[in-house]
This record gives structure tokens, C-alpha cells and sequence, in this order.
């Protein structure tokens, strides 16, 4: 088989796993909404010195929004509340992980390894913009300030706040780095070198 035809079977394969996935099942998304909704409530119950957060469901955003972001100061018994889209921060990096990871031709062996270690880390990839989210709202200058940051450091945690915490690229972006971290090994990598050298030659 030429590496045309691998590489296409690969991307039509992916393609079709993750239009699964993403397809509008009856009872698949408030089900992941209410696990992302309890994970994070017991992952993220106490931020930093006096930080409370919820993660409560949201309705009546047509859709948009599916859960709000409840942050307050035990001190001053403010909150601050942010909508957030459970989908496309945790649904949607995680099924594009498992459809990489399905699609690729390697044994099922290897295949259900990925797999486990690949949903270990995009939940990690999940809950870090999360939690540089937080970071980021409770240092800003409000009621629900905890952190008092240097403008150099705040500066850069807003910078990483836009790319990591917030940015809608690196929903899509990560999730391809952590199946070629998951998936491949170094004798792939070797293999594929030597194909193409011998294609060439």
C-alpha cells in the first residue's frame, strides 16, 4: 500500500470516528456535562488561601453555554460568575484524542494502551486550562482578588490564560500532540524514515 493511500485511509478513518462521537447522541452530552460538572466541583472545590468554586448547570443559553463557573472569596463572601461550554473545553479534545488514536493502524494491543493513557492525559490537558483559568480570574483586581502577581507575572499569566486557558486553537491542538505522545514509538518513527528513504531511492 503507498504511503497516499495509507495516509487517506488514516484520515477518513479519524474523520469517521470522530463524526461519531461528535454526532448529537440522545443523553451523550448531559451526561458529560454533569461528570465534567462533578470533577471539576471536587477537583477545584478550594482555590489557593479563602478561593471557593462551583461548577453548577446552566439552561437557557440556547445551547452556547451548558455550565456556570461560580468563584468566590470566603473572606468577603463575593462570587463572580462565568459561563463556560463543557463541549468544547473537555468533550471535544477528548473524542478527537480517541478517534486519533482508533484510527491509527497500529496493533489493538498498543491501540488499547494509547487509548487509557491518552484519556489520563487530556483530562490532565482539561483540568490545567482550568485550572490557569482560575489562576488568572482570582488574580485579576476584583472582590475575589487572592493573588497579588507582579505585572511582569501577570502579565505572562495573561498571555498563557489566552493561548492555553481560553484559546480555542489549542482545543484542537493538543489533542494531536498527546496522540503522537501516547501512540508512537521511536522504532514508528524509524520505520517510517526508512520507508520513505527507500521510496526515494
Amino acid at each position: 500500500m503507498s504511503a497516499r493511500k495509507s495516509i487517506g485511509g488514516f484520515v477518513l478513518r479519524m474523520t469517521l470516528f470522530y463524526a461519531l462521537f461528535a454526532a448529537p447522541w440522545p443523553g451523550v452530552q448531559e451526561a458529560y456535562s454533569a461528570t465534567y460538572r462533578a470533577a471539576a466541583s471536587l477537583l477545584f472545590a478550594s482555590f489557593g488561601d479563602g478561593g471557593t468554586v462551583r461548577f453548577e448547570a446552566l439552561s437557557g443559553q440556547d445551547g452556547k453555554f451548558d455550565t456556570e463557573i461560580i468563584f468566590g472569596h470566603r473572606r468577603t463572601n463575593i462570587e463572580g460568575r462565568l459561563p463556560n461550554n463543557s463541549r468544547v473545553s473537555g468533550y471535544l479534545p477528548t473524542i478527537q484524542v480517541l478517534a486519533l488514536v482508533l484510527a491509527t493502524p497500529i496493533p489493538w494491543s498498543r491501540r488499547w494502551k494509547a487509548l487509557c493513557w491518552g484519556l489520563i492525559l487530556v483530562n490532565a490537558f482539561v483540568a490545567l486550562r482550568m485550572e490557569i483559568r482560575l489562576l488568572f480570574y482570582f488574580s485579576a483586581e476584583s472582590p475575589m482578588h487572592l493573588y497579588q502577581l507582579s505585572p511582569f507575572w501577570y502579565e505572562a499569566l495573561g498571555r498563557t490564560y489566552e493561548i492555553i486557558g481560553y484559546g480555542l486553537p489549542m482545543t484542537f491542538i493538543a489533542p494531536i500532540f498527546i496522540w503522537i505522545f501516547v501512540t508512537f514509538r521511536r522504532e514508528d518513527m524509524e520505520h517510517l524514515i526508512g520507508s520513505r528513504a527507500s521510496h526515494a531511492s
